[in-house]
């Protein structure tokens, strides 16, 4: 009952508190999918225990298939929000690296258009690419990176490659 609660908020409620329910009923549904691994499939892994909750046979099976689909590949397929890296001149179109999936971003899935885009013709126009990230824009990297690199805005002297290394960690 409190899992479909936190369900219906992520669906009707406000962006922010969204975002909060939706993080919320992760932690939830994976806790219960521990629970149910370590009550039922972790005796499966030894000789001499047995699944707690074996009398209820495919039904826990099931249970468990669908209880691991919604706590794992859902939130891992789930798209993030798109946060401005500043609030005040946030990108009109917002890149697809900043709001792919967890999963998306592990394997670089959000790139696919643009690659068979580019396959597709002899030579791939600027107007073509997708815009650069909010928090890759020369404005913003020179707010991030001068205080670390630059000596003259005040960064400690060291060598340049361990400046750059803090700067892109």
């Amino acid at each position: 009952l409190y899992a479909s609660i936190l369900s219906l908020f992520t669906i009707v409620a406000t962006p922010r508190f969204s975002s909060t329910a939706s993080k919320h009923l992760s932690i939830v549904l994976s806790a219960t999918l521990l629970l149910y691994t370590y009550r039922d499939f972790w005796p499966l892994l030894t000789f001499t225990l047995v699944p707690a909750d074996r009398d209820e046979g495919l039904l826990l099976w099931s249970k468990m298939t669908l209880l691991a689909f919604a706590a794992v590949v859902i939130p891992l397929a789930v798209p993030r929000q798109y946060t401005p890296y500043d609030p005040k001149d946030p990108a009109p179109i917002p890149n697809p690296e900043q709001t792919g999936s967890i999963f998306s971003m592990a394997i670089h899935s959000y790139l696919s258009s643009l690659i068979w885009k580019a396959y597709r013709v002899p030579h791939l126009g600027y107007d073509q690419l997708p815009p650069n990230a909010d928090y890759d824009r020369a404005k913003n990297l020179v707010e991030r990176a001068f205080p670390r690199i630059d000596e003259f805005s005040g960064a400690k002297r060291k060598h340049f490659f361990w400046a750059l290394l803090s700067v892109f960690r």
